[in-house]
């Protein structure tokens, strides 16, 4: 399912104040849908997702290192991807 847009979230009557409060509230139908708390629904779908998919996928043997991996990348996004730099800091 793909995200809910702002025009969609406007049209239910739900706006926000701030750029960054959109981006903390998140686009996930699920939030609003069940009213669910955004770092819950994020994490919910982290582990659903990413974890159990990646892991069936690439048979992941260190789950802490692949998680530091994952957080690794997104504070590199929008940047050039050094490969090396992200392997050193991986170890």
């Amino acid at each position: 399912m793909l995200p809910i847009s702002i025009a969609e979230l406007s049209a239910a009557g739900i706006s926000f104040d701030s750029f960054e409060s959109y981006i903390y509230q998140g686009f996930l139908p699920r939030i609003y849908d069940q009213q669910q708390r955004p770092t819950q629904a994020y994490s919910n779908y982290y582990q659903t997702y990413i974890e159990r998919d990646v892991w069936q996928l690439i048979n992941l043997k260190d789950l802490a290192l692949f998680e530091k991996f994952m957080k690794l990348l997104a504070g590199r996004v929008g940047q050039l991807m050094d490969y090396s730099s992200l392997a050193n800091d991986v170890g």
